[in-house]
């Protein structure tokens, strides 16, 4: 291989975003703004108060009314910590958006993955920032008019109240749900983690040398732990909880193919944080180049049995002298650290899957089943039941994706996999395969627009037999439905949350968000639809924090925000 929101709440650094009541001690407070600059003299009021400013409005050579970025942004009470200009870009944090614009630019780019284009770029004159009136306005939801007789500019809307905050780390390594994300070939290790203990909601981050674990009251979400790991090899695998501890996985690529470096670790650590054991895995011994490569690090356990699955980039062949990628799969003995490689050939194994590009474990009572998206052995999506044979473990290839065995080109991605009562639940995104004429390992070929389904893979566990079950039909609608989670409210019903996309399309068929809305629909494990597809205005997803159940509620963390969305009655 080649290589939001019916209700606003609680900024915590990380802003609250959500559909249900909240106390009054979390409600973010809002009052409406008029606010008039005047053109000749640079003074302004907010609902009939003088304010200062800072910069001169004026005309731009090509007739176009140009403001002071901060003092817009001013107006709305917005603080300075929230506005940062450095190196010609302005960067402005205002209620659940983040935007920036960047010196000459003719757009306004926002975290969400949206844009606003201008039709003149944004100035710095006497080392202020300025940009469009109406662009700018319209950033910060903002309406304004003009009174050329007065020489005014009068601004309505909505000012909030930024005051209330927790402040989580200053650097993470999240990153929002994007059409970019949800088509490519493969997954990544997930850099962020989220679960919810004594009621408390811990978020797990790594800055790229630690790990910082934050705790946050499960009611109020103010912060009442934080606690620093050291991040003992580079690269950040994933964290796990169980009743008694918590376990952190950590790697590094071994380029040299030595086999006495250390190239997985497993460290075990007590409640209060405390380390109690650890596995270290040698390059050698599990034929390991790059762990993690190219998937994702999924991480089960079952009493005193650990299971990582995961992916690697194994020694060279001897027969061809390629570094393939394909899954890892090892097994822990949690009271004694000690692992097992299982092997049938060489570096493969009784689960074998290449290449595989997403890898996601659960446990089925005592049963282990794995799940593999692959391009090639297989090519589509395989459920593995662990362990059933020394040689080869029993294997059902669930979706088959048509082409060429070992094109990396796939046309899907997968978000999540769950266990129901009679079911094996999977969630996808996916193309029409009728619009495509081929794959490579780059390219979709024939395809003029990629407008991804979200659809639901439900999978007997007697039969083996699998059925569709499509959530939505995006066909000739301009919409992308972006790579999906799963989250299990109880033993047989689901929700399936998502980003809506409205796109146009470049020539060679791929996405360009246009806008966004996140939708999610409660599912059993038939796939039935038990609500309706609900919206959460401007909700986002993150790439790696898995939403879990708290109460009647499903919360997680995207980027810099906290969101929740009420469970619908079934």
């Amino acid at each position: 291989m080649s290589k939001k929101c019916k209700n606003l709440v609680l900024v915590l650094s990380a802003l609250i975003v959500g559909t249900g009541l909240v106390s009054p001690m979390q409600v973010q407070a809002s009052s409406q703004i008029e606010a008039v600059l005047n053109f000749e003299t640079g003074k302004a009021t907010v609902n009939g108060t003088p304010v200062e400013t800072t910069s001169m409005p004026y005309l731009s050579d090509t007739g176009r009314s140009m403001v002071g970025i901060r003092d817009l942004a001013v107006f709305l009470g917005i603080e300075d910590e929230d506005i940062v200009f450095e190196n010609g870009m302005v960067t402005i944090t205002y209620g659940e958006e983040v935007f920036s614009i960047e010196s000459g630019a003719k757009r306004i780019n926002f975290e969400s993955t949206k844009f606003i284009g201008m039709d003149e770029a944004m100035q710095i004159v006497d080392g202020r920032a300025y940009a469009p009136i109406k662009f700018i306005a319209s950033a910060l939801d903002l309406e304004v008019s003009y009174d050329d007789a007065s020489k005014t500019a009068t601004f309505t809307g909505t000012k909030v109240d930024n005051s209330n905050r927790v402040n989580l780390v200053d650097k993470y390594k999240d990153a929002v749900v994007s059409t970019s994300s949800s088509t490519s070939r493969w997954a990544s290790a997930p850099q962020r983690y989220l679960f919810e203990e004594n009621n408390t909601l811990f978020l797990v981050d790594n800055d790229g040398s630690n790990i910082i674990i934050q705790g946050f009251d499960s009611e109020t979400l103010e912060q009442t732990l934080t606690q620093t790991l050291p991040l003992s090899l580079p690269l950040f695998g994933g964290f796990h909880e169980t009743e008694d501890y918590y376990f952190v996985v950590t790697g590094q690529n071994n380029p040299d193919e030595l086999k006495n470096l250390e190239v997985i670790r497993i460290e075990k650590y007590d409640k209060n944080f405390k380390l109690q054991g650890t596995t270290s895995v040698l390059g050698g011994d599990v034929y390991v180049e790059s762990p993690f490569d190219a998937g994702n690090v999924s991480i089960i356990s079952n009493g005193d049995t650990l299971i990582l699955h995961t992916a690697r980039q194994a020694f060279a062949d001897s027969s061809d002298g390629l570094n393939h990628q394909m899954q890892l799969t090892l097994e822990i003995d949690t009271k004694t650290m000690k692992y097992e490689f299982r092997t049938a050939y060489t570096y493969m194994q009784p689960n074998h899957a290449s290449h595989s590009f997403n890898q996601l474990a659960q446990y089925d009572g005592n049963k282990v089943i794995l799940l593999d998206h692959g391009d090639g052995y297989p090519r589509g999506i395989a459920l593995t039941d662990y362990k059933t044979n020394s040689f080869q473990d029993t294997q059902n290839v669930i979706y088959s994706v048509p082409g060429a065995s070992g094109a990396n080109q796939t046309g899907l991605t997968v978000g999540g996999f769950e266990v129901g009562k009679t079911n094996y639940v999977t969630a996808i995104s996916v193309i029409d395969y009728d619009t495509v004429s081929g794959f490579t390992s780059f390219d979709i070929q024939g395809i003029t627009k990629q407008e991804r389904d979200i659809v639901v893979l439900t999978t007997n566990k007697s039969t083996g037999k699998t059925n569709e079950v499509y959530i939505t039909n995006y066909t000739n609608t301009n919409k992308f439905g972006s790579t999906p989670k799963l989250v299990k409210l109880d033993d047989g019903n689901f929700m399936v949350m998502w980003i809506e996309f409205d796109c146009t399309f470049t020539t060679n068929g791929n996405p360009v968000a246009q806008s966004e809305a996140m939708k999610y629909v409660v599912i059993d494990e038939n796939g039935k639809q038990l609500s309706s597809i609900e919206t959460l205005d401007n909700g986002q997803l993150s790439q790696y924090v898995q939403p879990i159940v708290q109460g009647d509620k499903v919360v997680w963390f995207s980027g810099i925000y906290y969101y929740y969305v009420d469970i619908p009655r079934y």
